[in-house]
């Protein structure tokens, strides 16, 4: 089966096809003035699709679970509010080795942050208070994956032998891969590990290795294949060369400064470069 979109300016009415039997069911999803509806993805088992419908000021998302036989809605597992926005940007993805259970992620303690859902432990949730006054309230069991003052870039996949996410994480300049347990929380190793660096990287299908490719402010390339297991370089398959070598060129300083709220930390790069043997020009 695939699922279609008919767009307007206000609204998108999606319905479900199946191109073995030419038929289509339309989700019964009310009026959809003023919603949108969003990261779509199956059940594995084809019976369900799962949707976050956001609402037209986009501080109101809500989960939802239809049948894709009727087109009914089943259940709205998961509902988050934010006085400002709310920002799904992600299907959720079930775990390969159990069908009943799902990543989700979600900005809720004021990080993107991994969470897994158990659709068969269903429960009646109270409302509850996020970060920045979020809200949220929860119909099936949930349990935070990772949690910290970084974000979840994205997930390159699953290792269904130790039973990990692995995902590449950033925060700031710095950022690095990571693998967490789902079924004890533990990461592989801290998020503060990582350094200065902007990462990039592609799993294989058993979530062993990956291919690294990443740059620094004083190296232009590197890729490495890496091993799942500890995060470190078994072969470095390249290592570009500096295009610049020969030039004089800026030297390039990062660092960070607080924000208005004494808080947060806004980072910068520099770049200083020599005009004049006795005077400095910072480009920021």
């Amino acid at each position: 089966e695939m699922l279609r979109s008919l767009v307007g300016s206000e609204m998108c009415i999606r319905d479900s096809y199946n191109p073995a039997t030419g038929k289509s069911i339309y989700l019964d999803a009310g009026d959809p003035t003023d919603r949108y509806f969003t990261n779509i993805s199956w059940a594995p088992d084809e019976k369900s699709l799962y949707l976050i419908e956001v609402n037209r000021d986009q501080n109101h998302a809500k989960l939802c679970q239809y049948n894709a036989e009727t087109g009914k809605l089943t259940k709205v597992l998961y509902e988050e509010t934010h006085p400002k926005y709310v920002e799904p940007q992600n299907p959720i993805i079930f775990l390969p080795w159990d069908t009943s259970k799902f990543i989700y992620q979600s900005q809720r303690d004021g990080y993107n942050h991994l969470y897994l859902f158990d659709t068969k432990a269903s429960i009646y949730g109270d409302l509850q208070e996020g970060t920045g006054g979020a809200q949220y309230r929860e119909s099936v069991k949930v349990k935070q994956l990772t949690k910290g003052n970084w974000l979840v870039k994205n997930i390159l996949g699953f290792n269904a032998k130790r039973k990990e996410v692995i995902f590449t994480a950033i925060e700031g300049l710095r950022s690095g891969h990571f693998a967490v347990n789902v079924n004890n929380g533990k990461m592989s190793r801290p998020f503060d590990s990582s350094k200065e660096s902007e990462h990039n990287g592609v799993l294989n299908a058993s979530g062993t290795f990956l291919i690294d490719r990443y740059s620094t402010k004083d190296q232009p390339r590197i890729i490495n294949l890496v091993d799942t297991k500890n995060f470190k370089e078994t072969v470095n398959l390249l290592t570009a060369k500096d295009p610049y070598e020969g030039y004089q060129m800026p030297s390039i300083e990062t660092g960070t400064i607080k924000a208005a709220d004494g808080t947060t930390d806004l980072h910068y790069l520099s770049l200083i470069h020599i005009s004049e043997p006795t005077r400095l020009l910072s480009i920021s």
